[in-house]
């Protein structure tokens, strides 16, 4: 028996079909799956279903999305995966801790000076007969900086730490 490509990537025996009541090469949605590959996945096409109700066949008509269709399908054929039966659920609320955590770190840097990417930070410590400075050097690798004297940008500049 021929083997049949739908637009939904299944098979047309495992697709929309229950066993037994058509097989591939009588698949009544052959012709719309094959034209839903065209589609994006959140367009809707109208496919055809067979139910078997007291030994006989009954016919029905059904919009729907490829998204759509295809989550019916593996539902429907014993494929009921969830994120909680995935055992993602955990992983999910962890990273939107991580997450929720980022963005009250980036509020709280909100006013300060960040260094342009590709630049280094140095800290050191000079001693003088008053006492010991902090002082930090911020690197770059091409000139960026603006001087406080030359007139030309400049690679390194000195902050001192109040």
């Amino acid at each position: 028996m021929p083997t049949k490509i739908c637009g939904l990537g299944f098979d047309c025996a495992s697709m929309m079909l229950q066993p037994g009541l058509l097989d591939s090469g009588e698949c009544l949605n052959y012709k719309t799956c094959g034209s839903a590959m065209k589609l994006s996945p959140d367009e809707e096409i109208e496919l055809i279903r067979v139910r078997l109700l007291e030994q006989e066949r009954f016919r029905e008509t059904f919009r729907i999305t490829r998204r759509q269709a295809a989550i019916m399908m593996l539902m429907a054929r014993g494929c009921p995966q969830t994120a909680h039966s995935l055992g993602v659920t955990e992983r999910m609320d962890a990273i939107a801790s991580l997450v929720e955590q980022l963005h009250s770190q980036l509020n709280n840097k909100e006013g300060q000076y960040i260094a342009p990417t590709g630049c280094e930070v140095h800290h050191y410590s000079v001693k003088r007969p008053s006492g010991v400075y902090g002082y930090k050097k911020l690197t770059a690798r091409e000139p960026i900086f603006e001087p406080s004297i030359e007139k030309q940008l400049v690679k390194v500049i000195h902050l001192t730490i109040p």
